[in-house]
């Protein structure tokens, strides 16, 4: 997944992270089922994306992953 510029103005952000967090949505059937298939007691990698400075207050670059828990619904 692309990071969002930092150069970007804040309505343009807003945006960006709306198109991004529906992409999400839109998959997250695909990425359940795929979780319900695999049953394990081990944390299953369902997404990555990495996060970058988005203005001069708010800094920070990183990789997020969300994990499915085998005892979690």
């Amino acid at each position: 997944m692309k990071s969002i510029p930092s150069t970007m103005t804040a309505p343009a952000k807003y945006e960006r992270t709306q198109k991004i967090a529906e992409a999400m949505k839109d998959a997250l059937p695909e990425v359940m089922a795929k979780a319900e298939a695999q049953p394990t007691s081990e944390p299953i990698r369902l997404k990555s994306g990495q996060f970058r400075d988005q203005d001069p207050f708010h800094k920070g670059t990183e990789t997020a992953t969300i994990y499915s828990l085998a005892d979690c619904t």
